[in-house]
């Protein structure tokens, strides 16, 4: 069985078929026209072929359609973020300027009052309100920060083992950080595109919230490497790690798990990160603890200038 050509040119089917007939042997000889079944077949085919193809079409034009559709809805979202993000900045700054002379006038009373008292009990109430302002003031000064509509990314830092230190023992100035070890992993200095001030402003905020989350004896580490072009920081602990919550809003202006935190540290950190160009994350590390990573441009610096 196959298909031969004649010498007439036609194309047919040839059968080859044994037979018997009164005990003699026969072969019999077929020679069939496929021409109209080969056109049913092919129409079949093409059919099949065109359905086959507008169904996929429509699929992809579909997805295509789902994807634009939800990339102008998360636009939309995202801009009215920045528009509701815009004015509570403006908020957030009128009210720390109204708020920040009368709070420094009841800080400076608070601080004479205790040092001309002699009452214990007395001296108890004013160093509470002296706390209250200082604490008041900082949240004052976060909204200002928060507020602050400037471009971290005029200006460049080095980052090296001594910056990292150094701005390790500003917090360890301000907060109680005798136990808890600091460890630093870095191979070589790296040149991020960002201004000094809203460095030290970003790895403050990031070792502040470490800190308040280790317990003594306790571990913060902070790593920095350099990949395509990017400086990634990573900043990891060793304390109880971020809630679900606490993972999807963090970044969130005044959103806290503490119960006497601003809730603008991360915010400001996501504002100076994405001002910079860069990105950051966070996340729970397998064996415990939080994880902050952040990814900065690099830049190259003349000779002179290192």
């Amino acid at each position: 069985e196959n298909y031969v050509k004649l010498g007439t040119g036609e194309v047919v089917y040839k059968v080859h078929l044994p037979i018997q007939i009164n005990e003699k042997k026969y072969i019999l000889r077929l020679a069939l026209h496929t021409w109209q079944a080969d056109q049913i077949i092919n129409r079949a085919r093409t059919g099949a072929t065109i359905l086959l193809t507008v169904t996929v079409g429509a699929w992809i034009l579909g997805l295509l359609f789902m994807k634009v559709l939800r990339r102008e809805v998360l636009l939309k979202e995202k801009i009215a973020k920045q528009s509701q993000m815009a004015k509570l900045g403006e908020l957030g700054a009128v009210l720390a300027h109204e708020v920040r002379t009368p709070l420094a006038g009841i800080k400076g009373y608070a601080q004479l009052i205790t040092e001309k008292i002699t009452d214990e009990r007395l001296k108890k109430f004013s160093n509470l309100i002296t706390q209250e302002a200082i604490r008041l003031e900082g949240l004052v000064n976060d909204l200002l920060d928060y507020a602050r509509n400037d471009n971290p990314a005029d200006g460049d830092t080095c980052i090296n083992r001594e910056l990292l230190i150094s701005i390790w023992n500003i917090i360890s100035e301000k907060e109680n950080v005798d136990k808890i070890n600091f460890e630093v992993a870095i191979a070589k200095e790296v040149w991020v595109k960002c201004r000094k001030e809203r460095f030290w402003q970003l790895l403050i905020n990031l070792f502040s919230n470490a800190v308040q989350a280790v317990q003594p004896e306790g571990v913060v580490k902070v790593t920095v490497t350099e990949k395509q072009g990017m400086a990634v920081i990573i900043v990891q602990d060793t304390g109880p790690g971020f809630t679900e919550e606490a993972i999807k809003k963090a970044f969130e202006p005044f959103f806290t798990t503490r119960a006497r935190g601003s809730g603008l540290g991360l915010a400001v950190c996501h504002k100076i990160v994405e001002g910079c160009g860069g990105k950051i994350s966070i996340s729970n590390a397998k064996e415990g603890g939080a994880i902050i990573t952040i990814t900065l441009p690099t830049i190259k610096i003349m000779e002179d200038k290192r």
